[in-house]
């Protein structure tokens, strides 16, 4: 059951087991338009006859003092500017080699406040790609292409491309009817000899 006091605005809701519950909702309400209801409602067990809604509007009232207090801009995030912060990025330093001539690296370094050390160090042999001739098992002479290392007058291969070259390009063939038409796709080229590898869809 509820009991509305129109002059406290007090609304005193009493369960089956003579519990009572009191909520200040104010005053202004008409107690003619509460009502008892069953409330079913997900992730809630259903109250038989153990709800109260009010069918009228809300009362119009004036806010207290402390409700009308205007808001206040969000202070900012407190950072401690003197804690020594952790930051690693690349760089590129000078130093002394052992033969004493002054040699530039470039590395990954990490700084802690004003210390810094060493993660890892680039290599200075630059890679590249390249075109070379070679001799095959036949005794020909053949050109090659691939990644090369330099270190000095030394020459190291990374990798080396396959000997048939694979690119897009464009042609022009014969269609059933007889009319010329224009194609394009992957290729493969070994010396003069073309090969198709894929013909790409004709636009609509």
């Amino acid at each position: 059951m509820y009991i509305y006091d129109e002059e406290t605005g007090i609304l005193t809701l009493t369960s089956t087991s003579n519990y009572r519950y009191n909520f200040i909702i104010g005053t202004g309400y008409d107690p003619e338009l509460f009502q008892i209801v069953t409330l079913t409602a997900v992730g809630l067990a259903t109250a038989n006859l153990g709800s109260v809604t009010y069918t009228g509007e809300v009362p119009e009232r004036e806010l207290p003092a402390a409700c009308q207090i205007p808001c206040k801009e969000q202070p900012p995030f407190p950072i401690d500017d003197t804690f020594p912060m952790t930051t690693v990025y690349t760089t590129t330093w000078t130093r002394t080699d052992e033969e004493g001539q002054a040699t530039t690296e470039s590395g990954i370094v990490s700084r802690l406040g004003t210390s810094e050390s060493t993660i890892s160090t680039f290599t200075n042999n630059p890679i590249f790609t390249s075109t070379w001739e070679s001799i095959d098992d036949g005794g020909e002479t053949i050109t090659r292409s691939g990644l090369i290392s330099t270190s000095g007058e030394e020459i190291a291969t990374i990798s080396t491309f396959p000997l048939n070259p694979v690119y897009t390009s464009t042609w022009e063939e014969e269609d059933d009817e007889g009319g010329t038409v224009t194609r394009s796709g992957l290729i493969s080229q070994s010396g003069v000899d073309v090969e198709t590898i894929s013909t790409f869809p004709a636009p609509p």
